[in-house]
């Protein structure tokens, strides 16, 4: 009976791993799936330069392979290139004081609208600089090298006035 009841404790305590194994397995599928906890770039340094140049050469790709990872990235899913439905890109790391740190967290979706909305308010303010100079132009208190539009609709020499 001794032996059934060790037993029967035994067999709770790994019962309650289990469960204690499940929640925290539930918890890092969680994490994984959150957007804030993923990894969208990296800074990686190295011992010497050779290391470096077998890292470039391992990891850049012709642009018919990039092109063919985007049309299709289940192809590559092996590939060690890819990471988390992504293909992986090395390139050299800017100057640390020309990196803006709080956009660091910024995934490419967010950072291509950041692009095109500042394109667009680009655009329009030289748009309405256009149009307001065009306006000061056909002005008829604008003078452009003495000549002046009369209200007849002719020009005429600011001097002759």
């Amino acid at each position: 009976m001794a032996g059934g009841k060790k037993s029967q404790k035994e067999f709770k305590k790994i019962q309650k791993m289990k469960e204690s194994q499940d929640k925290i397995q539930n918890k890092i599928r969680k994490v994984k799936n959150d957007k804030k906890t993923q990894v969208l770039s990296a800074f990686i340094t190295f011992e010497d330069k050779a290391q470096r140049d077998a890292v470039y050469a391992y990891y850049q790709r012709s642009p018919f392979t990039r092109c063919c990872f985007a049309i299709c990235c289940c192809g590559f899913s092996d590939d060690p290139n890819s990471f988390a439905g992504s293909y992986l890109s090395v390139h050299d790391a800017p100057d640390p004081s020309s990196i803006k740190w709080t956009n660091m967290d910024a995934g490419n979706f967010e950072k291509t609208l950041r692009r095109l909305v500042s394109w667009m308010i680009t655009i329009a303010l030289w748009a309405a600089s256009k149009m307001i100079f065009r306006r000061y132009l056909n002005s008829k208190r604008f003078c452009l090298y003495g000549i002046r539009k009369k209200s007849t609709g002719r020009y005429s020499s600011a001097s002759s006035t």
